[in-house]
């Protein structure tokens, strides 16, 4: 092993037998160093010294190798140091490591001897997500996927630009009014990065039946970010996903809040458990949509914006483990006008839910 201090930790003097890593109030370290021996260390793990050299080196009489390693082991398990005696750049080409640079540094947070940067860049580029709906949610989502460089995105709609639509949907402009949102959304995003493959489905979404041929197995994941039919949609994705085993994040945009949640198969109680144990609210809201011809949409840039960043960063959470997700089996609720957020109570699993119940698909056999 060849470890590398991440040297955009700064490193400060706390006083003469503690030294602190690091600036930011969820990500420094403070460590006890009274023989200075880490002081001494830290500037040796250069990425050119295996760990026997740098031992060497160091020529501390009260430290023997054992201790030693110890010390590197736990500079590596809070994330301080990365291995450069192995090369994976090779997995991405330089057009990529330019493209990716920011995120790359920013992977590099999480990256340990184990793993680097590129090994989360190339997952993204080797995930194929679907993004349902290009509305204001919709279309932010697409563009910071694409920013991230996910490699293969297939995105639904079935409408056309309208000018009511351009104060907060990022993928179009006036003169696109009219047209295909889909149309007009590939070309868009494609000309904004040209590696990712792009699948566009336009196609209306009536039934469950209709996202069989849409949320395939080969998807990682999908974001609903569909508003219709009002409440519905959201239970065909999960029903779809569930059978299928994709996990998905769907959220929405009220007037003055946001929300979201993340269900993955198998690992957290579905929607339709959560629909059961809210069953009479579920039902008096479901009915007053439907007998409702309000059409009032209060979204505004800002608050999407907010909404998809948060949703693409528990995607980030998710899907490639850097932090522990916030959203699993549960609904999170961003107040636009404070920016505080709370949630609501963890879903209990239903063990006689017809769509995530193995007993229940059991006895259906």
């Amino acid at each position: 092993m060849k470890p590398k201090f991440k040297e955009f930790y700064p490193i400060i003097l706390i006083d003469e037998q503690t030294i602190q890593i690091g600036d930011e109030p969820n990500n420094a370290f403070e460590i006890n160093d009274p023989d200075g021996i880490v002081t001494k260390l830290i500037p040796l793990l250069n990425g050119e010294l295996n760990t026997e050299q740098i031992f060497d080196l160091i020529n501390e009489p009260s430290l023997n190798f054992s201790d030693f390693k110890n010390i590197i082991e736990t500079l590596d398990e809070i994330g301080l140091i990365t291995d450069c005696s192995f090369e994976s750049s090779e997995e991405l080409n330089e057009w990529q490591h330019i493209r990716y640079n920011n995120n790359l540094k920013f992977f590099n947070i999480f990256s340990n001897t184990r793993q680097n940067s590129v090994f989360y860049q190339k997952k993204l580029i080797d995930t194929k997500v679907l993004v349902l709906g290009m509305g204001g949610l919709g279309s932010n989502l697409l563009m910071q996927l694409s920013g991230l460089g996910v490699g293969n995105i297939k995105f639904l709609d079935c409408d056309e630009v309208e000018l009511k639509n351009l104060n907060r949907q990022v993928l179009y402009s006036e003169k696109y009014i009219g047209h295909r949102k889909t149309k007009v959304g590939f070309d868009r995003l494609s000309d904004f990065n040209t590696s990712i493959n792009y699948e566009v489905v336009d196609k209306r979404i009536d039934s469950p039946e209709d996202l069989e041929n849409v949320i395939t197995e080969d998807i990682d994941f999908v974001f609903c970010a569909a508003d219709n039919p009002p409440m519905v949609i959201n239970s065909w994705v999960n029903e779809i996903c569930n059978k299928n085993n994709v996990p998905f994040l769907s959220g929405g945009v009220g007037l003055t809040c946001g929300s979201f949640y993340s269900i993955i198969p198998s690992v957290t109680p579905c929607l339709e458990c959560y629909y059961s144990f809210i069953k009479n609210q579920y039902s008096q809201v479901l009915e007053a949509y439907e007998n409702s011809n309000i059409d009032y949409n209060a979204a505004i840039l800002p608050n999407i914006s907010m909404l998809a960043s948060m949703i693409t960063t528990e995607f980030l959470r998710i899907h490639l483990q850097i932090a522990e997700p916030i959203s699993l089996g549960k609904k999170a609720i961003i107040n636009f006008l404070t920016s505080e957020i709370t949630f609501e109570n963890p879903w209990v699993k239903n063990d006689l839910c017809r769509i995530c119940s193995k007993e229940q698909s059991i006895v259906s056999k």
